[in-house]
């Protein structure tokens, strides 16, 4: 979804928030998970600013950044105890709140999930949210 359909941007100082449904309770049990990805464009191949994806069998929630030259970066991956129950079961909030242009806290229902650096692009420069095709995004 393009950001200028919803009148949004992303911010320096400001928070992003969207609500995430996993529309198939299935993919709980898929290794991959789901992704949603923060991207310049709609190709990935220009790259991924930021990439959040759930993953319920080895309860970690997996973020990277895939750059246009170097392919994807060292992935950050952050254990989450309930990771069924809050990410694949029932809807939640994901917000960004944007500390630099490169630098974002990630929270999870209103929890610190961590600090992430976007080593290649700006996340204010997020001109798309491309998503797996199995969830729903709305803007909060």
């Amino acid at each position: 979804v393009g950001l200028d359909l919803w009148k949004k941007k992303i911010e320096t100082g400001k928070d992003f928030i969207l609500k995430i449904t996993c529309n198939d309770k299935k993919q709980v049990s898929t290794s991959g998970g789901y992704s949603i990805n923060f991207q310049t464009s709609r190709n990935q191949t220009d790259g991924v600013i930021f990439h959040f994806n759930p993953r319920a069998p080895t309860s970690a929630v997996v973020l990277n950044t895939l750059h246009k030259t170097n392919g994807w970066g060292k992935e950050a991956k952050i254990m989450v105890a309930n990771i069924q129950r809050e990410y694949f079961e029932k809807p939640f909030k994901l917000r960004i709140h944007v500390l630099k242009d490169d630098t974002i806290h990630v929270y999870v229902n209103g929890n610190l999930l961590t600090e992430y650096l976007c080593t290649d692009h700006k996340i204010t420069d997020t001109a798309y949210i491309v998503f797996s095709p199995f969830i729903t995004i709305e803007k909060c």
